[in-house]
């Protein structure tokens, strides 16, 4: 008999909104993304210097899962433990912000290894495995849309398959013109309250439009 698996959190970012569990949680009318990003951040009372050395991808991902694990009612540790627990994430313009900067680099005829370390989208992964002591199965995508799906098939059988027992999986994405993340924290839990993993549901998650939380 195959384990149920359960959504245990989610969070979704979205034009400087923060919103997880479908609540929103923090509202921001910065003039930027750099601006937003450090106040979310300093919001949450964390004391992580890194953070103001990540390019903006890698931040976006950060902010997402450091608000997911937040809110979680049990303790974070509870769930996130090294190699037991995965990160599979996607998006489609990869890492381009900084590739462009760092192309602008090379036009001057300098070198920015401070850009330049940012230029795979796979090290937003490598910043929360970092965070998180995560040591799992990690894996970026690259496609034109995000295949939910396909990402909830592939998931679902490392589950399955016991090489993991909890991963986060979603979509980040990073853009001049814009950005958004979404993050969701899966495992087994015979939670009934909790909303099923399956392509269905995160597919509702990702697509839903949330409004500002009434005062």
């Amino acid at each position: 008999m195959k384990t149920s698996f359960k959504i245990l959190g989610s969070c979704r970012i979205d034009e400087n909104k923060i919103f997880v569990n479908q609540q929103l949680v923090f509202d921001n009318f910065a003039i930027n993304f750099s601006q937003f990003a450090d106040t979310a951040y300093q919001n949450q009372g964390v004391d992580y210097p890194r953070f103001y050395k990540m390019n903006n991808l890698s931040k976006l991902g950060f902010l997402a899962a450091e608000y997911l694990l937040s809110n979680f009612v049990e303790s974070p540790s509870a769930h996130v433990s090294g190699e037991l627990t995965g990160i599979i994430l996607a998006n489609h313009y990869s890492s381009l912000d900084t590739d462009l900067k760092h192309q602008q680099f090379i036009k001057q005829g300098v070198a920015s290894p401070a850009v330049f370390v940012y230029t795979l989208p796979n090290i937003l992964i490598g910043e929360l495995c970092i965070r998180q002591g995560i040591k799992g199965e990690n894996t970026f995508f690259i496609a034109a849309d995000y295949d939910i799906p396909g990402q909830t098939a592939y998931v679902t059988q490392l589950l399955n398959d016991q090489l993991i027992t909890h991963c986060f999986v979603g979509w980040v994405e990073y853009t001049a013109a814009g950005h958004q993340a979404f993050l969701a924290f899966v495992g087994p839990s015979a939670e009934a309250a909790l909303p099923d993993y399956t392509s269905t549901t995160i597919n509702l998650l990702f697509h839903q439009s949330y409004g500002r939380a009434e005062s």
